[in-house]
């Protein structure tokens, strides 16, 4: 994955679903999804859903997505060593 390539711009990148994690007992009770590979795979572009964004992502649910291909719209941040994208609209997340 050549997101760490792009910190900084708003970028389409299409990869492979690897894994949805969802946390309701973290402040703000995220939702993580793994592109391209899995935590702690440095290689991997997390994206973060904020529990008062998840309505609008009811397409992610952990296990049914995995292994599909998708195309994610956003601007790409480091967080510790690793590409991000804040996910707040279902336009940016699309299953191909």
């Amino acid at each position: 994955m050549q997101a760490r390539e792009h910190i900084g711009q708003t970028v389409a990148v299409v990869g492979p679903l690897m894994k949805v994690t969802i946390r309701e007992g973290v402040k703000e009770n995220p939702i993580w999804v793994d592109i391209g590979a899995v935590f702690p795979n440095p290689q991997r572009l997390t994206l973060v859903i904020w529990g008062v964004n998840k309505a609008a992502f009811p397409m992610v649910i952990p296990g049914q997505l995995a292994g599909k291909s998708v195309c994610i719209i956003g601007q790409i941040k480091d967080y510790k060593g690793t590409p991000q994208i804040v996910m707040t609209t279902a336009s940016q997340f699309n299953v191909r």
